[in-house]
């Protein structure tokens, strides 16, 4: 990887869709069901508890695939562009994981099929860019990688439930 901050120079049509692209899936990661289960930890059953511990962490995966998308961004000298909270979470405050798992897995499927868009559009755009555009490339094949492992650990823990 460059630490030449001309090799990750992208021009305008390339990097407007990139911040937007790289600011949604920001947006997907901070405000996921994985953070709001952090915060505010819902009703569980006995057998919910034991899939429990399995799931917590993925708090934290979100957390940091943020940081990676953000230092991403900040690397290629590219802003952020803000999204809005969807205050609708808080009606998850009162429901059991059970009832959670398969929003979570819904949302897990909608986060892998944004995140290989993302990877989609930049290998499109790769031409004449190849520092920047590996750069890119690399950071979101690992953050898909983690994420479809947790889609799986998601369905496992709602198969351990059924």
């Amino acid at each position: 990887m460059s630490t030449d901050p001309s090799a990750h120079a992208l021009s305008d049509q390339i990097a407007d869709p990139l911040i937007e692209r790289l600011s949604d899936l920001i947006a997907t990661e901070l405000q996921s069901l994985a953070r709001h289960l952090d915060e505010a930890r819902p009703y569980m059953s006995r057998r919910a508890y034991k899939v429990w511990p399995r799931l917590r962490p993925m708090a934290v995966v979100s957390r940091d695939h943020a940081r990676r998308l953000t230092a991403l961004l900040t690397r290629l000298s590219l802003p952020q562009r803000s999204r809005t909270f969807d205050p609708s979470v808080a009606a998850h405050h009162y429901q059991s994981l059970e009832s959670l798992l398969p929003l979570f897995i819904e949302e897990k499927t909608r986060q892998i099929a944004a995140y290989e868009q993302a990877v989609a559009q930049v290998a499109a755009a790769g031409a004449g860019h190849a520092a920047a555009v590996d750069d890119v490339a690399a950071t979101l094949s690992d953050l898909l990688d983690e994420n479809r492992r947790q889609l799986a650990e998601l369905q496992q823990a709602a198969a351990d439930l059924a």
